[in-house]
């Protein structure tokens, strides 16, 4: 019984779910127009190539990975955001009236994801 426990609680670590994370966000007139947070489990493993950061989110622990990460998404997203963003800035005028249209792009990245305790541990992997 203790080797079955001492398995378990040595193997919990290391199961983790590759996702793919992407972000786009809209803004007209510098209001948010439209704002798109994916998250979506791999359809392959990841292959383990090197760590380009690592963070952590809350959670209770009674939720799975998928759903932790959705609900702290704007957690997630600042730290990815700071991995680098496509920016397309559009200004246009018409009748002596100004208009401008922002979009924010972070393209799709892979991230493996475990639960560590009270935290979800996001380690985002290089393309």
């Amino acid at each position: 019984m203790k080797r079955i426990i001492f398995l378990v609680a040595f193997a919990l670590p290391l199961l983790s779910e590759d996702f793919i994370v992407s972000y786009r966000a809209v803004m007209k007139d510098h209001r948010l127009y439209n704002e798109n947070f994916q998250v979506t489990r791999s359809m392959i493993a990841h292959p383990k190539s090197a760590v380009t950061a690592v963070f952590e989110t809350p959670t209770d622990g009674t939720q799975s990975v998928l759903k932790s990460i959705r609900q702290n998404s704007h957690t997630v997203i600042e730290e990815l955001l700071r991995r680098g963003i496509m920016l397309t800035d559009t200004v246009s005028t018409h009748n002596e009236t100004v208009t401008t249209k922002t979009v924010v792009t972070l393209k799709a990245l892979k991230v493996s994801a475990a639960v560590k305790g009270d935290v979800v541990r996001i380690t985002v992997l290089e393309d």
